[in-house]
């Protein structure tokens, strides 16, 4: 499965951000999705100097891990992701 095929299953865009510091200045994550861990809800994203290798790191974080998406709302939904992600 790849990233954008993810974002289309939760129904959620891709965002990319960057930061004011030279060490992994870019973060990619989808909007208004957390990772369950345990008991816990925690915000997880791609960090590195690029755009694509940025996605890279996001999709090793996430793979096989429960996405939830809108967690505070009646739209919640938990999604397990499948072992391997690709960008593409």
């Amino acid at each position: 499965m790849t990233l954008k095929e993810v974002g289309i299953v939760i129904g959620k865009k891709l965002l990319t951000r960057r930061r004011a510091i030279r060490i992994n200045p870019v973060m990619v994550s989808f909007k208004d999705t957390e990772v369950k861990t345990g008991g816990l809800l925690t915000g997880w994203y791609g960090e590195a100097k690029s755009v694509k290798k940025a996605k890279a790191n996001y999709c090793k974080r996430i793979r096989g891990q429960i996405l939830v998406t809108d967690a505070m709302l009646k739209t919640r939904k938990e999604t397990q992701l499948p072992p391997r992600i690709t960008v593409k």
